[in-house]
């Protein structure tokens, strides 16, 4: 059925749309036309919806997406006027115009991509990545997806390192802009108000007395991020990375950012292993990032790697407080919650044994 009833579809969803849009990149040809299309809602979105669509065509040759996946915003008005707040939207659309054909880094191939700025009304109709899976810290190759990521950050890392041509577009967030900072400054204090609001023995009290001391050295990491940076995924984590045929293709650019090598090393360990698997395996992947780097002639030394993965660690953090903020103005979700409040328990007793603080204050004094 074609109902637009659903809260996730958007009103423009059609037929005649769908036709248009996969014309205009030739996806198919201008004598085929989509008939009609099943849509199947596979997340609601804490900022966007992502539908299954499975199109029946008119005048099809068989070489047409039998099934495409459609991307677009959330529902929730208050998450939606967050994602146009933090261009996350924008971000994402324009991710797949002008950078992805760039990039070595395997990703979706992209059929549509369009937005309304003013709005915040954006489409993305993109790969169906199926029969690739999701992996988690359950799977029975946990190790080897976590490698394979790792493999492909470093490919993301090597196109686009200190790339100042990357770094000066527009919707490219730059952590390490001083005017950028005082925005996500505010982001965080507003969403780790929100979080601490709803903080159980997941969040004690030194927990939060430190991320507010982290917030407020925001402003020191973010003068380190002038010496190494590049493109970050900024939600790096087996949630949004399917695995193939020994290929690992990420999705959900709607968080990139010019930031720290060491954010995305860093958010990823954190957020895909369990704290077991991660001080078991946590050396073994961080030196195959290492040497995947200077395999490609990167500068890098291993002090300079060490630093920026503490400073990936503040990240962590950093993202958390602000998601809270993205999803919580209205109030956090059961779900939403526990999300947040699970990372939020990982993160912190690493911080707290790292001394990451100590390490950023310490560095700024040399």
């Amino acid at each position: 059925m074609n109902s637009n009833s659903n809260e996730h579809m958007p009103s423009w969803l059609s037929p005649e749309w769908l036709t248009s849009a996969l014309r205009q990149k030739e996806t198919i040809d201008c004598d085929v036309s989509v008939e009609s299309y099943n849509c199947k809602v596979l997340t609601g979105g804490l900022m966007a919806s992502t539908l299954l669509l499975s199109l029946k065509y008119i005048g099809g040759k068989g070489s047409e997406p039998p099934t495409v996946i459609g991307k677009f915003p959330s529902s929730d008005i208050s998450s939606r006027l967050a994602g146009k707040e933090m261009l996350a939207y924008e971000r994402e659309v324009n991710f797949y115009n002008y950078l992805a054909s760039k990039l070595s880094m395997r990703v979706p191939g992209c059929y549509f991509a369009e937005i309304d700025v003013g709005s915040a009304d954006f489409s993305l109709l993109l790969e169906d990545l199926n029969p690739a899976t999701l992996a988690t810290s359950e799977s029975e190759y946990s190790l080897n997806y976590a490698e394979q990521s790792i493999d492909q950050l470093v490919l993301l890392q090597r196109d686009t390192w200190s790339d100042n041509t990357i770094q000066s577009i527009p919707w490219v967030l730059d952590y390490s802009d001083p005017k950028y900072i005082v925005s996500i400054k505010d982001w965080a204090v507003k969403g780790w108000d929100i979080l601490c609001s709803v903080a159980d023995e997941r969040l004690p009290t030194e927990h939060q007395r430190l991320g507010k001391q982290l917030i407020a050295n925001l402003e020191t990491w973010s003068r380190h991020i002038k010496n190494r940076a590049c493109l970050s995924h900024c939600d790096y984590r087996f949630a949004n990375v399917l695995y193939s045929d020994k290929e690992a293709i990420t999705v959900d650019w709607q968080t990139i950012h010019w930031g720290s090598p060491g954010a995305d090393l860093a958010y990823f360990l954190v957020n895909s292993l369990s704290v077991k698997q991660f001080q078991m395996w946590q050396s073994r992947l961080r030196e195959r990032y290492f040497k995947g780097i200077g395999e490609h002639g990167i500068p890098y030394t291993q002090e300079e790697s060490d630093f920026d993965f503490d400073m990936g660690i503040i990240y962590c953090i950093l993202m958390l407080m602000v998601t809270s903020y993205g999803i919580g103005s209205s109030g956090l979700s059961i779900p939403a919650k526990n999300q947040l409040l699970d990372a939020i328990s990982k993160v912190m007793p690493l911080a707290e044994q790292l001394n990451v603080l100590r390490i950023l204050k310490e560095r700024e004094l040399l």
